[in-house]
């Protein structure tokens, strides 16, 4: 089975990423569930004529294979366990493609760079050590991510909070990591008035709306929650045989993922829409491998992996009204 392959330490493994992005990108052409929009929306920075289809699909896909391999390579680097495992590239590649980034170039893929760069900081501070130009820098990618996504402004406390799980910053550094998150924001926020706009809360809801159906929804937010469960088993068993900093990265991360979780769970609610979720997939893609280092809940974490998988696959039949 594709999970196999991926649970083992052989590199060369990440090159089966290219068929399962096949599977979903060819699904999309022949079903149409997610069709290219207009407008690329660039948040703070306005809206641009997109790409053609077929460019803007071309991005998509070598955008999300990078991020893919980038959150597996930090994953190894900083040994999250005790050998190489390439299964969070693949976690990321399946849950990204419940998402519209997934097939059509947007803002969000960038957002996801960013943070990844962000993280890769995040997990060099150390108590004792000046990381002044790190936390700064940190600062900055969140900012360039909130220009391009505005509503992951909710997500700075979270953000500033998983930076305090790694060490305790002195009042140079918080106000470095301050001035790097809003001295980006306020430049993209500056450009914006400038450009003719309005400062409100009309910033939350840039993207154009995807059309989706009931039932993905309510199966959508199910299989998030359900991946977070399954996730936080998993982090405390490894966290019971640990070392101090890996209880530090956890608690990192586990700080970003109720922070995006919450904010998805805001846009559900209030506009219907499951995009927002995918900024989870970031710091889950770190944890959910977790849910498969116990041998019971390895069972009942593959099961349910490949449900989600079916369940991103038979999305497209369900839309094409095959199950009416």
């Amino acid at each position: 089975m594709i999970l196999r392959p991926f649970l083992s330490n052989q590199p060369l493994t990440l090159g089966l990423l290219l068929p399962v992005v096949a599977i979903f990108i060819v699904l999309n052409s022949v079903f149409h569930y997610y069709v290219p929009f207009e407008w690329l929306d660039l948040g703070l920075l306005g809206k641009v004529k997109a790409f053609p289809a077929e460019i803007s699909a071309t991005l998509s896909v070598a955008i999300v294979l990078t991020n893919a391999v980038f959150l597996n390579f930090l994953f190894n680097m900083h040994d999250f366990l005790e050998r190489n495992n390439y299964t969070p590239s693949l976690f990321y590649v399946v849950f990204m493609s419940f998402s519209h980034s997934f097939y059509y170039f947007d803002s969000l893929l960038l957002v996801h760079t960013c943070w990844l760069l962000a993280f890769r900081l995040l997990f060099t501070l150390e108590n004792g050590q000046n990381n002044r130009a790190e936390v700064f820098n940190i600062g900055c990618f969140f900012g360039i991510g909130m220009v391009l996504f505005p509503p992951s402004a909710g997500l700075v406390i979270f953000l500033w909070l998983s930076v305090r799980m790694m060490k305790s910053l002195s009042f140079t550094e918080f106000l470095l990591l301050v001035l790097g998150t809003v001295l980006i924001a306020f430049n993209g926020l500056m450009f914006w008035w400038f450009e003719g706009h309005k400062i409100g809360t009309n910033l939350l809801r840039l993207n154009a709306m995807v059309k989706y159906e009931q039932l993905i929804l309510i199966a959508m937010g199910s299989v998030m929650f359900l991946l977070l469960a399954l996730s936080m088993i998993g982090v405390r068993v490894r966290v019971q045989k640990s070392s101090i900093r890996f209880k530090k990265i956890n608690r990192s991360m586990l700080w970003m993922v109720l922070g995006t979780l919450a904010l998805g769970v805001a846009e559900l609610i209030f506009y219907q829409q499951v995009e927002w979720f995918s900024l989870m997939f970031v710091p889950l893609g770190f944890l959910f491998t977790f849910a498969f280092i116990h041998t019971f809940w390895k069972q009942v974490s593959t099961v349910f992996f490949y449900l989600t998988f079916l369940l991103a696959v038979i999305k497209f039949f369900i839309h094409a009204g095959w199950f009416n």
